[in-house]
């Protein structure tokens, strides 16, 4: 009997004598999963019995923390994003952190240990949902029981603020990794490695935000420290060559941007490999740079080789081939080659009907006709969104009208009043651009304004989109008629 096989024999003896969350159970079966995590070898029974027995501890910590608000009974497929929203995010706390324990009881250390362990597996091989709920978890018990002067806690919180950004919430990513940068180098020093780091996160977010002058200035000090003390080559020198590189583009210095991606490019392939986040997005920015400079060809070359290179790593049919595709699309409307564009979202749209999802609801009987082509059309809102932009950009705006009206009804379908999607509101956004352009004023009037608020919220004032809707508003309502109309409802509201 191998090493494991003991191992698993001996947790399961130990379940069957004392039960599940007996001290001597967890520990043994803690260590179990640490050994497979560390061999690469599949822990996911051992983590999932371990994630029942403490889901309700960590959840109650989200729940009754003072530094969160109380998450509400919903399903568990949206409670994580419920929380998203809601830990951390206190007005009356002036400080958001809580200091714990400084000797952690039996029982303490176990769920944080667990906790670490869950989140490393989430990270590899969970999905969307259960990541950003282990990434709630190991914030919350880090804070309870380590407190904040723990290089371990502060670590956790960044994960917190990084897991902000990708859903779109760059106010609270700010908020938190600002807090968290201060914290380091307070604790750690100005220029030791993890308050750099947090201000990597920071710069990446101020790109994000609309903030590239911000950014750029981060990217150079640390491009500066880290090419002298890890060398040009090194993973962090070179994310923050990108992201100094992308604040370029960013500003519209498209040929700059380029040249210091192309001198990057080589070593991200070396040491991220071809198919790497960042490998990916670097192609991506220079396709656009290459876009902007009205190299057509050049643009669509590279992202074909992306796309190429995605399609060998996951598969035709993946949804990494499919998104890298869409990518592809959005670059060749950038570089007003419109037929070609067409020609690949025709190509997207097949490919994501074929997503098995997509079928199970052409093959459900019970629903009405309505319902179910609302729910196969959500698997398709990516290839749709860019159809109404191409739309636009091509100067069929009634078309892209009727397009863009649905996507917002599909999009508002995981959007409430508690809970407003980011996504809806960049959908309603374009919809406004398509209702302007058809001098369907007003209607577009209406969608700026109810997107305008949650995005600001959401984004900050200084992004691309909120900028966009605010010149676009003032545009609007300086129209001669629009001006005559406001007066004359002006004018009756003073008569009563």
């Amino acid at each position: 009997m191998s090493r494991i096989s003991q191992l698993e024999a001996k947790a399961d003896q130990l379940l069957q004598n004392h039960g599940i969350s007996s001290h001597v159970h967890i520990e043994q079966r803690i260590q179990l999963c640490r050994i497979l995590l560390q061999e690469n070898e599949d822990a996911q029974k051992h983590l999932f019995l371990l994630e029942e027995h403490y889901a309700p501890i960590l959840n109650s910590f989200l729940e009754t923390e003072s530094v969160s608000s109380k998450i509400e009974s919903i399903p568990k497929e949206t409670s994580a994003r419920k929380a998203i929203k809601t830990f951390l995010k206190n007005e009356e706390q002036g400080d958001i952190f809580i200091l714990g324990k400084d000797n952690l009881e039996t029982e303490s250390r176990f769920l944080i240990e667990f906790v670490d362990l869950w989140s490393i597996w989430c990270e590899e091989q969970g999905s969307e949902e259960q990541l950003i709920e282990s990434t709630l978890w190991r914030a919350a018990a880090h804070i309870r029981f380590l407190g904040t002067e723990n290089l371990d806690t502060l670590h956790a919180l960044m994960q917190l603020g990084i897991t902000y950004r990708t859903e779109q919430e760059l106010t609270l990513a700010k908020d938190l990794l600002l807090n968290v940068h201060a914290n380091l180098c307070t604790l750690m020093g100005d220029d030791s490695l993890p308050a750099l780091q947090a201000a990597l996160q920071i710069c990446i977010l101020y790109n994000m935000m609309g903030m590239p002058e911000e950014a750029s200035e981060i990217a150079q000090m640390l491009v500066n420290i880290w090419e002298e003390e890890l060398g040009s080559d090194a993973p962090e020198t070179l994310m923050a060559i990108c992201c100094f590189a992308e604040s370029l583009f960013l500003i519209d210095e498209y040929e700059e941007a380029l040249s210091f991606f192309q001198d990057a490019l080589p070593f991200l392939e070396e040491q991220f490999g071809d198919v790497h986040e960042q490998t990916l997005k670097s192609v991506q920015i220079m396709a656009l740079c290459f876009a902007h400079l009205e190299d057509s060809e050049s643009a669509s070359y590279l992202m074909e080789e992306r796309y190429q290179r995605t399609i060998s790593s996951f598969g035709h049919g993946s949804i990494e081939a499919i998104e890298s595709l869409e990518e592809w699309i959005d670059v060749l409307i950038t570089a007003e080659w419109h037929e070609k564009a067409s020609e690949h979202l025709e190509l997207s749209l097949s490919l994501r009907k074929q997503f098995p999802e997509y079928k199970s609801t052409e093959e459900n009987n019970e629903e009405n006709k309505e319902d179910k082509e609302l729910k196969r059309n959500v698997f398709l809102l990516p290839s749709l969104l860019l159809k109404g932009r191409l739309l636009i950009e091509e100067g069929y705006f009634e078309e892209a009208t009727d397009v863009l009206k649905d996507v917002v009804i599909l999009e508002d379908l995981f959007s409430t009043p508690d809970l407003p999607s980011t996504d809806a509101e960049q959908a309603r956004k374009l919809y406004a651009d398509a209702l302007g352009s058809s001098g369907q004023y007003t209607a577009a009037i209406e969608s700026y304004q109810q997107a305008l608020p949650i995005l600001q919220e959401a984004f900050g004032n200084q992004h691309k989109s909120v900028v966009e809707i605010e010149l676009a508003l003032d545009e609007l309502t300086s129209l001669p008629h629009l001006k005559l109309e406001k007066n004359i409802n002006n004018l009756k509201n003073n008569n009563g």
